[in-house]
């Protein structure tokens, strides 16, 4: 198992807010993926926008599916953490099926 920590990530105190920093980061993240069997997010010490998790993970789940989920293991999140993923994830995993269903569509 890989771990990646993000406080020490965060731009001003605790704040991870940037789409820039999270792409930043999900290049780290899918080479310890790629790299491991597992990668643990410690959120410990953090306070992510909606805008940050979604760059860091929804663009992930929107490319690769659910599938890519059983390879993370969120640490140390908030209540407020676990609301945005919880948003962000179930929102990219509608527009993945729904792509999905349309490239199926224009296959036949």
């Amino acid at each position: 198992m890989a771990y990646l920590e993000l406080a020490s990530k965060a731009t001003t105190g605790r704040l991870l807010g940037s789409r820039q920093v999270a792409m930043t980061i999900r290049d780290e993240l899918e080479g310890l993926m790629a790299s491991s069997d597992s990668v643990e997010i410690d959120f410990q010490n953090t306070n992510p926008t909606q805008s940050f998790v979604d760059e860091l993970i929804g663009v992930l789940v929107l490319e690769y599916g659910r599938a890519v989920l059983s390879k993370i293991i969120f640490k140390n999140c908030s209540a407020d953490t676990k609301t945005i993923l919880h948003l962000v994830v179930s929102d990219r995993l509608t527009h993945h099926s729904r792509t999905r269903n349309q490239d199926e569509a224009w296959s036949h």
